[in-house]
């Protein structure tokens, strides 16, 4: 883990949750938060805990994935957006198609909307928690 980086509680609506329960109890996972907030650096702890990689939305959305992963950390997917609004359901349908056993998005609070809710949910077949730093 980052050495200076400090796990916190997360605030998902309903209370708090630690991210060591985030990672045991929830299978689709979205971080909302504007810029500054610590996404990426959450992104980054909760990724090395499922021992992978995060990757900026703009990469993976260009990436080709042939296998089921274990975890996916999907890191930006508001930078995405600026291409077009799109891109970021794109990003989330690709997500799906990989049958990650576990999957964290990140976004901009300001990029996410109840439809984009919803697509995860048709997607991935479950109610995703949202986290919000």
């Amino acid at each position: 883990m980052q050495s200076d980086y400090i796990p916190r509680l997360l605030d998902h609506g309903e209370g708090l949750i630690s991210e060591e329960d985030l990672l045991a109890r929830h299978k689709v996972v979205v971080v909302l938060a504007e810029p500054g907030a610590g996404k990426t650096d959450l992104l980054h702890s909760l990724a090395e805990r499922l021992g992978v990689q995060p990757c900026r939305a703009s990469l993976f959305r260009h990436r080709s994935m042939s296998a089921a992963l274990g975890a996916l950390v999907v890191d930006a997917l508001d930078e995405v957006a600026r291409t077009s609004q799109a891109a970021i359901d794109e990003v989330i349908v690709k997500a799906a198609e990989t049958r990650a056993a576990m999957v964290i998005f990140s976004s901009r609070s300001s990029e996410w909307d109840k439809a984009r809710t919803q697509l995860v949910k048709e997607c991935f077949g479950q109610d995703p928690i949202t986290i919000r730093l």
